[in-house]
């Protein structure tokens, strides 16, 4: 992969190693031996002692760095096999541009056992979940594991009408009093 002064580059966007380049000012972060963009924005090549220097210039001051063990809303859009794909919107303390994240099956409930992926999410569903890693190919993987994440808000499959949890794997539609499968997050107060 090459890359360019001026290139547009995304949050966890592989740039390069640290043999050929140094880290400049900002939105640039090193994982090993590997280079990554951690905002949105234009990548910045300058020159200083015949080194070529890395940074990003944000497109906004609003700009989000992902990091491990951040806890994220996000909005589930897709389930496709046993991945559901995310929308992050923002974290605990503020709305961010969102980001796309995944979420893996084994990275859903802590008793690994055999269920049904729609029985914990739907497309549509609002989750608290936690970044666990993010790779070279700008995936950010959320699991809801523990028992404070999972989701925080649904609507009901039947009627579209809002739902409210009943247990850690139930909500309740509030029009229709039907019950669906969800992997509810337990509320801190609960805890």
């Amino acid at each position: 992969m090459s890359i360019e002064n001026g290139m547009k580059v995304t949050p966890g966007q592989f740039l390069g190693y640290i043999y050929d380049f140094e880290i400049g000012e900002r939105g640039i972060f090193q994982k090993e031996d590997k280079l990554y963009s951690s905002l949105s924005g234009k990548l910045i090549i300058t020159q200083k002692n015949d080194k070529n220097i890395l940074s990003v210039e944000s497109f906004s001051n609003n700009s989000y760095i992902p990091h491990e063990d951040d806890e994220i809303y996000a909005k589930i859009t897709n389930i496709q096999g046993s991945f559901a794909y995310c929308e992050i919107f923002a974290t605990k303390e503020k709305l961010i541009t969102p980001l796309q994240g995944l979420i893996k099956h084994e990275h859903i409930k802590d008793e690994y056992k055999d269920f049904d992926i729609y029985d914990c999410f739907l497309p549509g569903d609002i989750i608290l979940g936690k970044i666990i890693s993010i790779d070279q190919s700008n995936y950010i993987y959320v699991s809801t594991r523990d028992k404070l994440h999972g989701v925080v808000f649904a609507k009901s499959k039947i009627s579209n009408e809002i739902m409210m949890p009943i247990s850690f794997d139930k909500m309740q539609c509030l029009y229709t009093n039907c019950f669906e499968q969800r992997k509810v997050a337990i509320p801190e107060l609960i805890k």
